[in-house]
């Protein structure tokens, strides 16, 4: 099933707990009934097993290493690509960026933004397509500026550590960005310092802010000209 929809291996792990509440109780009964109609010693043993089924459950269920221990930043890593390079971007954006403003990051980033900096993430662009998609294209050719036209994104926000590896969550904005396993390189991260129309607006020298409305707004006035 995963297969077929990506997501559904993501919210069966979030049913799951619901599922296993009512499982939990027909099972303690269960155990109950049996020890209270059973020889004394038998508790014991019970006891132990159910105490390995609640830790192996607990170690297995949250997740691997890197999501369970503390640690330095992470490629696209839940919790471990929220540090402090991160948080001052957050702010910085709540502070100097316009309400409602379209912007694009990464997953981790887009949603620490989005909640913080009252600015809208756009993920999936209108006709089409989507924000990973201008990460990427090796340059700002026609169809990477044709996204951002359709997406209205004004501001683009790029954490350099992307390309030290892959995403740790299988995908760096969202599914279908790229063939799975394909890894972003400096140079696609690059294309945002040295095109024409995309200006840099912050950089805390992990993370930056571009300011990206150069590249597509031109085309936009000229269009409706033509109408």
């Amino acid at each position: 099933m995963a297969t077929i929809a990506p997501k559904a291996a993501e919210i069966s792990v979030r049913l799951s707990t619901f599922i296993f509440i009512g499982l939990s109780i027909i099972t303690a009964y269960s155990i109950g009934w049996y020890i209270e109609n059973h020889r004394r010693p038998l508790r014991w043993v019970v006891a132990l097993f159910g105490t390995i089924a609640f830790m192996g459950g607990t170690l297995m269920g949250s997740g691997l290493d890197w999501n369970r221990i503390p640690g330095p930043y992470l490629v696209v890593a839940d919790g471990r690509s929220i540090d402090s390079s991160a948080n001052a971007a957050a702010q910085w954006a709540a502070r100097n960026l316009p309400d409602g403003a379209h912007f694009a990051a990464d997953r981790e980033l887009g949603a620490l933004l989005a909640a913080t900096g009252n600015q809208y993430l756009v993920i999936g662009v209108p006709g089409g397509g989507n924000t990973g998609q201008i990460l990427f294209a090796p340059s700002f050719h026609a169809q990477a500026r044709d996204l951002l036209r359709r997406g209205q994104i004004r501001y683009y926000v790029i954490d350099q550590r992307l390309a030290e590896g892959l995403p740790h969550e299988t995908y760096y904005v969202v599914n279908g960005e790229a063939p799975k396993g394909t890894r972003l390189t400096h140079a696609e991260l690059g294309k945002f310092d040295i095109t024409p129309g995309s200006r840099r607006i912050y950089d805390n020298g992990a993370v930056r802010i571009y300011d990206v409305s150069g590249l597509w707004e031109d085309s936009t006035s000229a269009v409706r000209a033509g109408r």
